[in-house]
């Protein structure tokens, strides 16, 4: 039934399916933020690529659950007023994509590189596996406001492509380094810097492709 304001304001009462969209967006995004906080005050283990103070922002799957925590504070904030815009929806779509792409990149590459208990060791777990799955599947499933384009698929890509350039360039300008110390955290210029290119292009492409999945899974789920 409509609650006195409503039915004054004309308004139907928001359903369910987005109170618990909202829930979730407001639940990972604390989970995001707080597991960041965990790391760099180092309070605890972290595992495998971390590191404590601001050091912590060289890390995609940092700033990936950085990006997904404000995209999700402010659909959450929106939502709950009826006020979502197709900025704020492609906001949210990129940091979909962005945590989606930590947790593949995660399964596939450096989990196999460095093993998987240390990917998913202390605040890591939540950084490399929660978030980004209840970021998925809350996009997919719940998120039903607005309508996605194909173009929008290069914002989805976008974080991808500019964290693309920074972590390149700065290998490129000043050197790889020799681990701990290396500029090279994530390893992918092991094999010389013609394969680091091949795999940042890759990434950029894969990451592109990835937007596209996720709008077309989104659309799916809501034709039915």
């Amino acid at each position: 039934m409509r609650s006195a304001s409503e039915t004054a304001r004309g308004r139907e009462p928001l359903s369910a399916r987005a109170r618990v969209s909202a829930a979730l967006n407001i639940a990972f995004a604390l989970l995001a933020i707080g597991s960041w906080l965990t790391m760099f005050l180092r309070a605890g283990g972290n595992g495998r690529l971390a590191s404590a103070n601001w050091e912590s922002l060289k890390y995609f799957t940092i700033l990936s659950n950085l990006l997904m925590a404000a995209a999700g504070l402010l659909w959450a904030a929106l939502l709950l007023r009826r006020r979502t815009s197709h900025r704020t929806l492609v906001l949210k779509f990129a940091g979909t994509v962005s945590v989606s792409l930590t947790f593949l990149t995660v399964m596939v590459f450096l989990g196999p590189m460095f093993g998987y208990p240390p990917m998913f060791a202390g605040v890591s777990l939540h950084l490399h596996l929660t978030v980004p799955v209840v970021a998925a599947l809350d996009f997919v499933f719940l998120c039903r406001e607005g309508e996605l384009r194909a173009k929008d698929a290069l914002w989805g890509a976008l974080p991808m492509a500019l964290y693309g350039v920074w972590y390149v360039g700065n290998n490129l300008i000043n050197g790889v380094g020799v681990w701990p110390a290396t500029n090279d955290f994530y390893g992918f210029f092991t094999w010389g810097k013609g394969v680091a290119g091949v795999i940042a292009v890759v990434m950029v492409i894969g990451t592109w492709g990835l937007a596209h999945l996720l709008r077309f899974l989104r659309g799916k789920v809501m034709a039915k």
